[in-house]
């Protein structure tokens, strides 16, 4: 990654005051090792900003999937922006393009976000962190920035306390997550059972245009579990089949 101009910078940290104690990847277990890029949003003046560039990306036609995790500890009115610089003989300096501003506010952990892109031209990706009016304490941490030739997760399950959850839940019993709703128009939840290792998934559908039609739905999922101390995430990637009875 590569620091902006300006005399406000994001630094390279292997922990940072109000959080996080440690890296995402390696959640200290790694004495020694293990580092994240943090901007103190109460280092600067309201409105002031820094910027981290990530290095020259060259993609592939298609599906692309900017994924990162964030540990927000700025004050409510902080902003994360997610731009694309991206480079072509008409914008030889890059022109740039907002896909994702993030607000600030405590959130007390490592939070996976996604953004779709679409990128044809050699580019960079670059993260902005914005000072609001009101005083921070904390700032913007950033850890594993990844893009792959990909379709992003449609949704994510982050289950705070999970250990505590697991260990007072009677067994049998479900956590259950909010209700998503996909792109065929039905939602659906997702059951998690009172194990690490037991899940189970239900969907629901209204017809809107024919309240006497019926809609089943065969979905076959393909979820990636993610545990890390006491958050579990589950992200949802999603194929469908869809039959309909009258």
């Amino acid at each position: 990654m590569i620091r902006g101009p300006g005399e406000a910078k994001w630094e390279r940290r292997s922990s940072a005051s109000g959080g996080p104690q440690t890296d995402f990847s390696n959640m200290g277990q790694c004495e020694g090792n293990g580092n994240f890029m943090h901007f103190s949003t109460g280092s600067v003046k309201p409105g002031g900003s820094a910027f981290l560039e990530s290095r020259w990306l060259y993609p592939k036609p298609g599906a692309q999937c900017l994924q990162f995790f964030l540990y927000n500890t700025g004050a409510a009115d902080d902003v994360l922006n997610v731009w694309v610089r991206e480079h072509d003989e008409v914008n030889p300096s890059g022109k740039l393009e907002l896909f994702k501003s993030i607000s600030g506010g405590v959130m007390g952990s490592w939070e996976l976000h996604n953004i779709q892109l679409n990128v044809t031209r050699k580019a960079r990706v670059v993260f902005e962190g914005v000072r609001g009016k009101d005083p921070s304490t904390g700032g913007f941490s950033l850890d594993d920035i990844n893009l792959s030739s990909t379709k992003c997760p449609q949704h994510i399950w982050h289950i705070r306390n999970i250990t505590g959850l697991l260990a007072t839940t009677p067994v049998g019993e479900k956590l259950y997550s909010p209700r998503f709703l996909s792109p065929a128009g039905y939602s659906f939840q997702v059951n998690k059972m009172s194990s690490l290792h037991l899940m189970d998934l239900s969907t629901l559908k209204e017809s809107k245009a024919r309240p006497d039609c019926f809609v089943f739905v065969c979905v076959f999922y393909s979820v990636n579990q993610i545990k890390y101390n006491t958050i579990l995430s589950y992200i949802i990637y999603k194929r469908e089949r869809l039959k309909v009875y009258r």
